[in-house]
């Protein structure tokens, strides 16, 4: 199954804590946040997760790098602007093709079920 997380925006309300890296980054316990979402889409069974970058981008790679880590294929879409949630999503196109996809922000915890 396929996930697309959101990651590319600034973060600027969150200040000075997102000032030299990305909000799905910020540490959360002993993890960066957005660790938490990739370890849960894997639970769920989703295999293939697709993440947009923009706001230091090498940041999320360098961290995640191909996914076989956390049990999955990661694979990245850097945005040279700045698309929004559609845009972003429209972008992945070629990753989603004809197959159904879980659009989930990089910065929301949670542990809802995905399961059909």
């Amino acid at each position: 199954m396929k996930a697309i997380v959101l990651c590319a925006g600034y973060g600027t309300r969150l200040g000075d804590l997102t000032r030299e890296i990305p909000k799905p980054m910020l540490p959360l316990g002993e993890r960066p946040l957005v660790e938490y979402t990739v370890r849960h889409l894997v639970r769920q069974g989703f295999d293939s997760i697709a993440m947009n970058l923009h706001f230091m981008p090498d940041v999320i790679p360098a961290y995640f790098g191909d996914g076989a880590r956390w049990g999955a294929r990661l694979c990245y879409f850097p945005e040279v602007e700045l698309l929004g949630t559609a845009g972003g999503v429209k972008n992945m196109a070629d990753f989603v093709g004809d197959d159904a996809v879980l659009v989930h922000y990089g910065d929301v915890l949670t542990n809802q079920d995905f399961s059909p």
